[in-house]
């Protein structure tokens, strides 16, 4: 069996030392522009090396979900972290473990870690403009594989505020004109969206990623704006802010 811990130590070390390096970094100045290039370099590849553990299929399951809390914790941390964990495929290997999740419910932990990577990725101000050109934001890869997730774990409220922010996220960087609302909508979502509010006792942070993700289908896409009102999307919505009358939505 391929032992991560012999290549790579702890991935808390790992992250920690991420961090650590960062600090360093801006510790030294400018002037040492080379000591903080190398610094540079070896966050880098620590990073890399956590990114590229939790897409390993060698690896333990549960040792990649480790991998994915780490990432979670460093696209906390802000900086450059978020944008070069996208760069090195952070989003891909989030998707493909959702995807094998969906596959091997039944013997696999949820795959909490790595959905909870996607909600941070999906939201930081800075990637916006790389994540709509990723293939699979753009084909919906990502989207359906959350979907299968989220329709799998029905009133989990973790995992369906969670997921369900990530795919409002989704929904909006693909665009009206990618075809992921068609496809999401065709797999079932608005169905799971109604069962949801039931299903989550109307809870705040749902029924806001409820809302968020039936507006956002339809924003800019009048076709989907009438299979959505056929639906009895405008109720829906209209049952949410009945609900919960002081939820927002400026700027999202």
């Amino acid at each position: 069996a391929f032992d991560a811990s012999s290549h790579f130590g702890t991935f808390g070390n790992i992250a920690a030392a991420v961090n650590t390096a960062g600090a360093a970094g801006a510790a030294l100045g400018s002037g040492s522009a080379s000591s903080a290039e190398a610094l540079y370099v070896a966050r880098r590849r620590a990073l890399l090396s956590i990114v590229r553990c939790a897409g390993d299929p060698r690896i333990d399951w549960r040792t990649r979900l480790r991998c994915f809390s780490a990432l979670v914790r460093l696209a906390h941390s802000g900086g450059a972290r978020p944008f070069l964990i996208i760069e090195m495929g952070g989003i891909e290997e989030a998707t493909a473990a959702l995807a094998l999740w969906n596959r091997n419910r039944k013997e696999l932990a949820g795959p909490d870690a790595a959905l909870q990577l996607l909600r941070v990725l999906l939201y930081v101000p800075s990637t916006q403009v790389l994540l709509t050109q990723l293939q699979p934001v753009q084909s919906g890869q990502t989207a359906m594989a959350l979907l299968e997730v989220l329709q799998a774990t029905p009133g989990v409220l973790t995992v369906q505020r969670a997921g369900l922010s990530a795919l409002w996220a989704l929904v909006h960087l693909a665009g009206p004109r990618s075809g992921v609302a068609e496809q999401v909508v065709g797999s079932g979502l608005y169905e799971h969206l109604e069962d949801e509010w039931e299903d989550s006792f109307a809870d705040q942070g749902v029924a806001h990623a409820i809302g968020g993700c039936v507006m956002q289908l339809a924003m800019g896409n009048k076709a989907m704006q009438a299979v959505l009102t056929n639906l009895g999307a405008q109720r829906l919505v209209g049952r949410i802010f009945d609900q919960h009358d002081s939820l927002e939505f400026h700027g999202r």
